[in-house]
């Protein structure tokens, strides 16, 4: 038993963290029960927000807990393609902690202005918007997943399109 090395000692950390960030979410939440270490790295914000960046590129994300059904929810929103004559829409997935799987929801119908939704009251966050038209705030809510324009702040006062 004195004989045994540590895989922090023969491999660096910040390569560990590297590998763990390009394997699947599926992975990831079995390899939490390897180490101490491991589940901490897994779990932390930090990790959490590099591992989206490196797998939602193009995309925007957010993560919440659905306190309904007690189950950790991640959001991509993939934006659509835009040209003048045409707009595909934008593509909604989300991922269920307790499912351990994917799905499609409901489409967003506008651009999203910021890559990371802000978690607020059971609702992800985005300031949205289209070209020439201001900005809205849009909450999609994770228990009904449903998305939902909400009130203004009045410093938005003239910046929404009618």
């Amino acid at each position: 038993m004195g004989n045994r090395i540590s895989l922090k000692h023969v491999i660096p950390e910040e390569i560990i963290e590297e590998i763990l960030c390009n394997l699947p979410v599926k992975s990831l939440l079995r390899f939490k029960s390897v180490s101490k270490r491991w589940r901490f790295v897994i779990s932390s914000e930090y990790f959490i927000k590099k591992h989206l960046n490196k797998s939602c590129a193009d995309g925007r994300y957010g993560f919440g807990y659905d306190e309904l059904s007690e189950d950790y929810k991640v959001v991509i929103i993939k934006d659509g393609q835009h040209s003048q004559q045409h707009k595909t829409p934008t593509r909604t997935r989300m991922y269920s902690s307790k499912t351990d799987s994917w799905k499609e929801i409901e489409n967003l119908k506008k651009c999203v202005f910021q890559y990371d939704g802000k978690f607020v009251n059971g609702r992800l966050h985005w300031l949205v918007g289209e070209l020439g038209c201001g900005w809205d705030i849009v909450a999609l809510d994770l228990a009904e997943e449903k998305y939902v324009i909400m009130a203004r702040p009045e410093c938005f006062s003239g910046l929404h399109c009618l």
